[in-house]
């Protein structure tokens, strides 16, 4: 298994089921693996097995489980994914994700979601180390907003950059007991935390650390809703804590390159 390496980029990338609606984290996507500049690594991980049992099936593109793929070139499966960088809504299009002219695929990816209208897709990034002030942040966008009535998606439009939103666990949710909602300093409901991160928001308060969430931009129509609320967590973590730690985020293959001791994670 190959060591991850300094200047490495990772996505991961969660797949819906149609009928309960529930993400289940997939595959990982690398970027800057090894020793050549730019190659890129993909391979499927353990949440893959368990989303079979929910009718997952591999991508056309990547059809063996078991398999590294391994490109010089960003596989098309994700750039597709990418706006073309010549249409002329593209820089409001970086502006909706609250990225500049620099960013690269990968960031953009990160932060788009890298949805599209014909699938059931979504790509996330681990959190990263903020070179301001160390602490570990991560972008993420609401989930959930058809369970929303008209005066939360109202309320949602009135949110500002920098507005606290407040996790509030909903044991009693019956399609997800480990479901967040994000509630505002009035109490008015905004959505849920992706899946995916409210495991590991879970872990974090575990670990005895509350992470606090902020908006980070809203995206009013004729935005997709999934993007319309952009969310930001920050949280200092203990040394002893590692994001995506779990079975489900380790790859299939063995040969797969290790992020156990990615330098991005906190040192013990």
């Amino acid at each position: 298994m190959q060591t991850a390496q300094q200047q490495l980029q990772a996505l991961y990338v969660a797949w819906q089921q149609y009928e309960t609606r529930r993400y289940y984290p997939v595959a990982r996507l690398l970027a800057g693996v090894g020793d050549l500049p730019g190659l890129y690594e993909f391979t499927y991980i353990r949440g893959a097995e368990e989303a079979q049992k929910a009718d997952f099936e591999p991508f056309p593109a990547f059809p063996t489980l078991s398999e590294v793929y391994r490109s010089r070139d960003l596989f098309p499966f994700f750039a597709n994914r990418l706006m073309s960088n010549s249409r002329p809504d593209y820089p409001s299009y970086l502006q909706s994700l609250g990225l500049d002219s620099n960013a690269d695929p990968m960031l953009i990816l990160a932060r788009s979601g890298g949805g599209r209208a014909t699938d059931s897709i979504e790509l996330f990034s681990p959190p990263a180390r903020a070179e301001e002030n160390g602490v570990f942040r991560t972008f993420f966008w609401m989930h959930g907003f058809r369970y929303l009535d008209q005066s939360q998606h109202d309320r949602i439009l009135s949110l500002q950059p920098g507005e606290e939103l407040f996790p509030s666990p909903e044991s009693d949710n019956r399609v997800d007991p480990h479901a967040i909602q994000l509630l505002t300093a009035d109490h008015a409901k905004v959505g849920y935390a992706p899946r995916y991160l409210a495991n590991e928001a879970n872990g974090l308060l575990n670990a005895g650390v509350n992470g606090r969430i902020f908006v980070e931009r809203v995206n009013p129509y004729p935005a997709p809703a999934q993007q319309r609320l952009l969310c930001r967590l920050e949280a200092c973590w203990p040394s002893n804590f590692q994001p995506f730690a779990s079975d489900t985020y380790q790859p299939i293959a063995p040969d797969a390159t290790d992020l156990r001791h990615w330098s991005q994670w906190p040192q013990s």
